[in-house]
């Protein structure tokens, strides 16, 4: 069974947040340390934003790891600082 789906980009998104704006059809996906967007209905990349991440100096690095948008979907937060993983 195939259920048509397809490979849209073959970049990793291991770890990625992901974020839709209904109102623009567009939705959001955050790599190490830019945010792709998305058109809805090709699924094409129209836009980048860039964001700068203080250098780190411990072994784990610096990366988004949140984002949110507020209930106009006027205003994108984005929260950067490091994945701890507990239990190591």
């Amino acid at each position: 069974m195939h259920n048509l789906r397809v490979c849209v980009d073959d970049q990793s998104l291991e770890g990625a947040k992901a974020l839709e704006i209904v109102s623009s059809n567009l939705f959001l996906v955050s790599k190490v340390d830019q945010v792709l967007i998305y058109d809805s209905l090709t699924f094409r990349v129209c836009g980048r934003i860039p964001i700068s991440l203080l250098t780190s100096v411990d072994r784990e690095p610096n990366e988004i790891i949140g984002m949110n948008i507020s209930k106009c979907e006027d205003w994108l937060g984005i929260i950067s600082g490091k994945n701890l993983v507990m239990n190591e």
